[in-house]
């Protein structure tokens, strides 16, 4: 699971996204996170994708770069660049600031969860907080993985 917040427009955004396909950043009402009408934002600007266990970004736009802060190393990524994006990374797409906050990894068969009770999502028993909405999850619903249907 991989965990963003981003702030664009003067709102705080943070969403929750699975591993198993590309999360795309753009303009275009297609896109996964949609950044609307600044002109330092590409329709399809920039992809997230895990390659060898590790969470990259890539730039697909042919004019507009992406800057990435990897603890404290700096690099701007020009079109078809990529780069790995650690755990407390943050890029930069137009205006709009992003921040890895969690690589949370996939739960394993058998492993406790816990339901937030506002946003749905599970979590590992172990978190005390959900890392989207921070609610408590003391209380929260435990089932084991995976879900029986």
């Amino acid at each position: 699971m991989i965990i963003l917040k981003w702030h664009y427009n003067d709102e705080l955004h943070k969403e929750a996204f699975g591993k198993e396909r590309p999360i795309t950043i753009g303009r275009s009402n297609s896109a996964d996170i949609v950044l609307e009408g600044n002109a330092q934002v590409s329709r399809s600007h920039a992809s997230l994708y895990y390659k060898d266990n590790q969470l990259h970004i890539l730039n697909l736009s042919k004019k507009n770069p992406v800057d990435v802060q990897n603890s404290d190393k700096h690099r701007r990524l020009n079109s078809d660049d990529d780069a790995v994006l650690e755990e407390g990374a943050i890029f930069r797409i137009g205006p709009a600031q992003f921040q890895v906050v969690s690589l949370e990894p996939e739960p394993h068969d058998g492993e406790l969860m816990v339901q937030c009770p506002k946003c749905g999502r599970y979590w590992p028993a172990s978190k005390l907080d959900c890392p989207i909405d921070g609610w408590s999850l003391a209380n929260a619903r435990t089932v084991r993985w995976p879900l029986e249907q």
